[in-house]
């Protein structure tokens, strides 16, 4: 699997990792948390369950604001 111009995933990988070791050793980040991710068929019912959540919340700021205007 190619990114761009003849470059691997693996090289980015190497770029990015050789960024992240460079932040460390400038002090600008002190820690990296890396949070597991679920995979993809255990992620569907969570972002299912998320757009259900934005979607009650989208309606409940739209009655705010016509019932305050």
């Amino acid at each position: 699997m190619t990114s761009t111009a003849g470059r691997t995933w693996q090289d980015d990988a190497k770029d990015y990792w050789r960024g992240v070791r460079g932040e460390f050793a400038s002090g600008k980040r002190k820690f990296t948390i890396i949070k597991p991710q679920p995979l993809a068929h255990e992620r569907i019912p969570l972002l299912e369950a998320e757009i259900v959540r934005l979607k009650a919340e989208i309606d409940s700021l739209r009655a705010a604001k016509t019932g305050g205007a």
